[in-house]
């Protein structure tokens, strides 16, 4: 929030515009300033996580739009892959996703994510989000439901079949 908050400011000045590596603001973060906005963007989402942490001890299953992996994929397309190999990004944001939560990833074929975000100021980057969604996927070993050729119940059943299979409090992993 307080990123977006930032972003929205920077906006503002031509120095920060024309850049199109934030779909939202159209803004692009100076290479020189990214750690600085990578520190910035863990800590706005620290309260976040602290939500997803306190809520399964409230509820049983906890199922989230966006979570930690969605934030990672987001710091990643908005400036770049090389936020996974930070202290905040990788390390910090890798294990308090995968600490307390088991993640699903529930994902269509490109073509497919495309038609369903239609001209949204994202669809231009999904590419990106896809490609760093699938290797995150592949590494961490997260279980799958394909949602690109289903109905929307039939993949809520997939969903919950995935979910039966989890030991720990699941969270969902959407791209896009």
């Amino acid at each position: 929030m307080a990123a977006s908050l930032l972003a929205r400011f920077l906006a503002l000045f031509p120095s920060m515009r024309g850049g199109f590596d934030n779909p939202y603001y159209g803004i692009s973060i100076p290479r020189s300033l990214r750690p600085l906005w990578w520190f910035l963007e863990f800590i706005s989402v620290l309260p976040n996580w602290f939500f997803n942490f306190i809520m399964p001890g409230i509820y049983e299953t906890v199922i989230g739009e966006r979570g930690l992996l969605d934030f990672l994929v987001w710091v990643c397309v908005t400036t770049e892959p090389g936020f996974l190999r930070t202290l905040w990004g990788g390390r910090a944001t890798l294990a308090l996703a995968l600490r307390h939560c088991r993640n699903v990833f529930i994902i269509a074929d490109l073509g497919t994510l495309i038609r369903r975000k239609g001209s949204e100021p994202t669809a231009r980057s999904l590419p990106r989000q896809w490609v760093i969604y699938n290797v995150l996927a592949r590494a961490l070993n997260l279980g799958q439901v394909d949602t690109g050729s289903s109905a929307p119940v039939q993949s809520l059943i997939k969903l919950i079949n995935e979910l039966n299979t989890a030991k720990t409090t699941p969270h969902v992993l959407k791209s896009s």
